[in-house]
């Protein structure tokens, strides 16, 4: 008698999604490696007389981010564009692929909370790019950041921050914190408002509130697992047509976070009359 063995049935579309998503996987491993190596080596290697700044950080972030955004199946929607006056810009954070679609969108450096830099391969690139880590849960640290983010304004480069303090679902913006307005507000600088929105792409199960946002206790390595599989993320960027700037943080602050509201809004309205919606 011969012993039966049975198999379970081979799905070619289950294997070849789990061959795409480890193929991603190694992608992310090695621009998390070689995009802070090739940093650093770049920032060693500049003579005395070209001093290495922040603009030069985020010329190269763009470049891995861009690889990236490919490599993670994001196709760019952008409405309007970064305005060349704005030294700022502020918007709503729905998780860590922000940092990769407004890189990709134009170069500029972030102001973070600092357990961004701990998330495996994203934490590298984040670093690479100039971020300034904040310690949210420490006052005491926003004289630092307050003057790395002046110098890095003053050279030219552009920031961008998220002031509802922590990411969400997409399904509206959170209430804005005004702290980091402090500086803008002070030097005059001139704010442009931006709306980021996701959508999976058409046929792909779930919602984008889930799969693509990170928010709440979710943990990275389930989250990013999953989303190595998906095959397509529309992501939107809504950019304000103006700036805002005034000399009250808070009013400022107020002004901004309007802003961003209404560029949500537009954006939820549009998306949210096509077929496969961001949100259940």
């Amino acid at each position: 008698h011969h012993s039966l063995t049975s198999h379970p049935p081979s799905h070619p579309k289950s294997d070849m999604a789990t061959l795409h998503s480890i193929l991603r996987f190694l992608v992310f491993v090695l621009v998390g490696l070689i995009g802070p190596l090739h940093s650093w080596l770049r920032k060693i290697s500049r003579p005395a007389s070209h001093p290495y700044s922040p603009l030069n950080h985020t010329q190269w972030a763009q470049f891995w981010a861009l690889i990236l955004r490919w490599n993670c199946g994001m196709r760019m929607h952008l409405y309007g564009s970064l305005l060349p006056e704005s030294q700022v810009v502020v918007a709503n954070h729905l998780g860590y692929l922000d940092i990769l679609a407004f890189l990709a969108g134009g170069g500029m450096n972030f102001v973070s909370k600092s357990d961004v830099g701990g998330w495996p391969l994203l934490g590298n690139l984040a670093r690479s790019a100039g971020t300034i880590f904040l310690n949210r849960e420490s006052k005491m640290d926003l004289p630092r950041v307050m003057s790395r983010f002046s110098g890095v304004v003053e050279s030219g480069s552009r920031v961008i921050f998220f002031p509802e303090g922590t990411s969400s679902d997409g399904r509206e913006v959170l209430p804005f914190h005004s702290s980091l307005f402090e500086i803008p507000a002070k030097e005059g600088w001139r704010i442009q408002p931006a709306a980021i929105y996701y959508v999976l792409g058409s046929g792909v199960e779930g919602h984008a509130s889930t799969r693509v946002c990170y928010w709440g206790d979710m943990e990275f390595v389930p989250h990013f697992r999953q989303l190595l599989r998906i095959p397509r993320i529309e992501c939107h960027i809504r950019f304000g047509s103006g700036t805002v700037s005034g000399t009250n943080r808070k009013s400022l602050c107020a002004e901004v976070e309007k802003e961003v509201r209404e560029l949500h809004r537009q954006l939820r309205e549009e998306l949210e009359g096509g077929g496969n919606l961001g949100h259940g």
